[in-house]
């Protein structure tokens, strides 16, 4: 259903020279019909950039340099702004990050569920205030007619992450890539929005895209796991055999640093330094200074290559590793 092909993306610097810093590097994800996918990465790697540049969200200050974005066999990047909009929206829904600040203060909430339905789908007022009520039930939200005239400041974290999630399915898309729609929420919402997900997606029968940094979440829901390293994606696998064995030590460090329960006192695990800014990406392996397996070969960038099925690495001691029969391990 859609295919992002060797996208790079830069941001145009404020200075003088109005040079290009680059954000994204030739990232390629794929996902097929009523597939759910999972993106992940620490903050800064690209997840978020990658899903506004299919969505035609990106800043003023971003240009896509080279790559394909195929939604069924249509180049995204090639259409005109009215083609677009037929598709954003409508076959495509995003869930954002913070509905705090992608709902409007100024608006009801059912001004802003009847906005994209009028626009999109051409039904009256009466129609779309029929529709809105319908999306704010199938969401979970008791009272809806309440909730219609409510302001997003009324409602609670969860609740607003609910209308957030009736605004995204409101056209009924094929695909929806929710941004980490569970972030700031508390376990029990947080288990009933992932349970919504899964419940519209068997219902409509859509693809999703599912951004998270909780991986015990990406785990539960997705088929198929990609990683991302500082705009680049750097392993790419079937969720069962990423989990069971990951290969690239960035997914292993991941792992690792996922907190867990038990009996004894542990300190959680911390990847040592920090994600490298994009004017400090250099030519070689981008995970380098934070590998305990760095090698002098890892100053020359790897290749995203093919271990075995469908897992992909980008890293040279885990390619090496693999090829030799031996286990991997960071």
């Amino acid at each position: 259903m859609l295919d992002v092909r060797d996208l790079t993306v830069a941001f145009q610097s404020k200075d003088k020279a109005k040079t290009l810093v680059p954000a994204l590097d030739g990232v390629s994800i794929s996902i097929g019909r009523g597939e759910t996918l999972g993106l992940v990465g620490e903050s800064g790697c690209g997840k978020t950039l990658s899903s506004l540049a299919v969505m035609g969200l990106l800043p003023e200050s971003a240009r896509v340099q080279s790559g394909q974005l195929l939604f069924d066999g249509d180049d995204l990047l090639h259409l005109k702004d009215a083609e677009r909009n037929k598709v954003r929206g409508v076959r495509i829904g995003m869930i954002f990050q913070d509905p705090m600040t992608s709902l409007s203060p100024y608006y009801t909430i059912g001004n802003q569920l009847m906005e994209g339905l009028r626009y999109h789908m051409g039904m009256s007022k009466k129609q779309a205030k029929e529709r809105a009520l319908d999306l704010l039930q199938k969401v979970g939200i008791p009272g809806p007619e309440r909730v219609f005239h409510e302001y997003p400041e009324q409602l609670s974290g969860g609740m607003r992450q609910r209308v957030m999630i009736a605004i995204a399915i409101s056209c009924e898309p094929d695909l929806l890539i929710a941004d980490e729609p569970t972030t700031a929420l508390d376990v029990t919402t947080q288990a009933q929005i992932l349970d919504l997900l899964a419940e519209l997606q068997r219902e409509n029968g859509m693809s999703l895209i599912l951004i998270s940094h909780d991986l015990g979440v990406i785990a539960e829901m997705c088929s198929r796991v990609v990683v991302m390293y500082a705009g680049q994606v750097i392993e790419q696998s079937e969720a069962k055999a990423l989990f069971a064995d990951p290969t690239h030590p960035y997914t292993r460090a991941l792992l690792a640093a996922t907190p867990r329960m038990t009996e004894k006192q542990e300190r959680f695990y911390q990847i040592p330094g920090a994600v490298p800014a994009p004017t400090e990406w250099g030519t070689g392996c981008r995970f380098r200074g934070r590998c305990e397996h760095a090698t002098a070969e890892c100053g020359e960038m790897p290749p995203l290559s093919r271990l075995d099925g469908a897992r992909f690495v980008r890293c040279w001691y885990a390619a090496g590793q693999t090829l030799q029969g031996r286990e991997v391990r960071a």
